[in-house]
């Protein structure tokens, strides 16, 4: 990874995350190399997604969630509202990108299929 700023420095998610068709919570760990249906980072909670990670759906980003992602895959869209961290670098979206009222954004040599709305 060669994440602008240092992500956090968390767990590995469980073993038992992703749930194929659900809505996965990402709060306050790290995925690595995992598929993903459809993921969201509650209020306040930090997440961590490594080379490899694909979302085959939506990333769903809550109020002062923490976002930190480097070579991942989203199949839908980035989205949020009020993301106190939101860093996508070296990645690609299928969708589009639409975080409103964001603090801290930062996109890097990304690939963006839809529209960039800030």
């Amino acid at each position: 990874m060669s994440f602008v700023v240092s992500a956090p420095a968390l767990g590995a998610a469980p073993e038992q995350l992703p749930r194929q068709g659900a809505m996965n919570v990402c709060e306050n760990v790290r995925f690595g190399g995992r598929e993903i249906d459809n993921l969201r980072v509650p209020d306040n909670a930090r997440c961590v997604l490594e080379t490899g990670v694909r979302i085959d759906g939506n990333i769903e980003l809550g109020n002062g969630s923490q976002l930190y992602a480097s070579g991942i895959f989203v199949d839908g869209n980035v989205q949020g509202q009020r993301a106190a961290v939101t860093l996508l670098e070296d990645s690609r979206v299928g969708g589009n990108v639409q975080l409103e009222i964001g603090r801290d954004i930062t996109m890097r040599a990304n690939a963006i299929d839809g529209n960039i709305q800030l």
